[in-house]
């Protein structure tokens, strides 16, 4: 329990730090904040050069990660793209766990762990869950305070 704490603390401050970057001004409305790619390169399905390159590349390509977001935003609860579903055709080894935040009823972005299909769906979900969420209350006490 005490590792998923501090795991979910690392995450919450990660995904504040995203959030605050977003609402930060600057142009474009349509922004992806990502962090953490480079752990990809030490997962054993990406130790194929082909594949590693692939996967950075479609990182590079904002709007697949986009394409991939903007299906989530208009749920309500944690999705869940694996493999091809994800819109990373070209990788075919990877999936998404993603789920909206916002303020009250209004969908300000949606937050996502991109991992290999072989991730621990069992741990990965409820963070990313209980991370959006989190968000959600710290986004509502801003706007109340």
């Amino acid at each position: 329990m005490r590792a998923d704490q501090s795991a979910l603390s690392d995450l919450l401050q990660k995904a504040l730090q995203l959030a605050e970057q977003t609402f930060a001004p600057g142009p474009g409305l349509d922004r992806v904040l990502a962090h953490g790619e480079e752990s990809f390169l030490h997962a054993p399905e990406f130790a194929d050069v082909q594949k590693a390159r692939a996967l950075l590349k479609a990182f590079a390509e904002k709007d697949r990660i986009l394409r991939v977001l903007d299906r989530v935003l208009s749920a309500e609860v944690v999705q869940i793209f694996i493999g091809a579903e994800s819109e990373f055709a070209a990788v075919p080894d990877v999936s998404v766990v993603a789920a909206p935040y916002g303020r009250g009823d209004r969908v300000l972005g949606t937050l996502a762990v991109v991992g290999p299909t072989r991730m621990n769906y069992a741990r990965v979900i409820p963070l990313v869950d209980l991370t959006a969420r989190q968000i959600s209350r710290a986004l509502a006490a801003l706007s109340d305070g």
